[in-house]
């Protein structure tokens, strides 16, 4: 009789290996803010996009936790991007192509950046970057997948980007100085289930969907791709600033900042907290009542995703 390898042993290896060699690559700029862990502090004082909470700890080696089911999601995102660099490699060779240029990726076109008032760089890899033929950056694309039914309503009917996702693909598009798109990509169909009247579908087809950035008086605006019309956002250089100057006063002075905003960035009231479904939420309701510092960071070392 035959015996069949384990596969499924094979892929639990497979993840256990690459979760070693992530954790390595991220002690080498441990203590650097991320671009990956971005958001910012509005005109309001209001913090939108990535948990400031979550972007110090980071700083600090400490991960969110992840559980096995996500980090199959985190794959699939990372598959995307290989995809991309498929699609538009094919493209090139398109007869009425716009861009015949070099397609930049990573490493090619690290962000390193100074932020007075924060020690150590704002470092960051940039999904993809279109070049000209001598590689000099023209557009730059932060790639997204899809994998929720709340964010496929959100962007396919609602025309409405993330703040996390709108938020980075801003501080890439400030930090190397380039115009930017953030793409979308479902790649399966989503059944629709109480929304079926609201939009008079039974299912959303797999798509994409592009949201192009315009700086206008250090305010971003954005715009649906079907759209004519721009929306305004409270995205400012400064917010970004002051967002990792405000990582950088946590570090120091061992507190942490209020509690982030599920609002999106455009002013439009969000019907979910943004803390509802974290891990740390415990933590974090702990620290809102005892003020306990170090409390916080022995609660969040031990969560876990069991």
């Amino acid at each position: 009789m035959t015996q069949h390898l384990d596969i499924r042993k094979l892929l639990e290896q497979g993840h256990e290996i690459m979760r070693q060699e992530h954790a390595a690559k991220e002690q080498e700029v441990l203590g650097h803010p991320r671009i990956g862990s971005i958001g910012i502090v509005a005109d309001d004082d209001r913090i939108y996009g990535v948990c400031h909470r979550k972007g110090h700890a980071r700083q600090l080696g400490i991960d969110t936790p992840v559980a096995f089911s996500q980090e199959i999601l985190f794959k699939a995102g990372e598959a995307n991007e290989d995809t991309w660099d498929l699609i538009l490699s094919a493209a090139k060779r398109h007869p009425d192509s716009a861009w015949n240029g070099k397609l930049l990726s990573h490493d090619d076109v690290p962000v390193k950046s100074h932020i007075p008032g924060v020690p150590l760089e704002v470092l960051g890899h940039p999904d993809k970057v279109l070049a000209d033929d001598d590689g000099n950056p023209i557009l730059g694309i932060e790639l997204k997948g899809i994998f929720g039914y709340t964010t496929a309503i959100s962007v396919y009917y609602e025309n409405t980007p993330k703040n996390d996702n709108l938020i980075q693909s801003a501080g890439y598009s400030y930090f190397k100085k380039l115009p930017y798109v953030l793409a979308y990509t479902s790649p399966s169909w989503v059944k629709l289930q109480f929304d079926r009247k609201k939009y008079g579908d039974s299912n959303i087809k797999p798509f994409y969907r592009m949201f192009y950035l315009e700086w206008r008086d250090e305010v971003l605006w954005y715009r649906d791709e079907f759209q004519t019309d721009w929306v305004k956002t409270n995205i400012t250089p400064q917010g970004i600033k002051r967002y990792y100057q405000l990582l950088e006063e946590m570090k120091q002075a061992k507190e942490l900042g209020p509690r982030p905003t599920a609002d999106y960035v455009h002013g439009k009231p969000n019907k979910w907290d943004a803390c509802g479904l974290c891990e740390w939420k415990l933590a974090c309701e702990r620290y809102d009542q005892t003020k306990d510092y170090d409390g916080w960071i022995e609660d969040i070392k031990h969560v876990t995703t069991e």
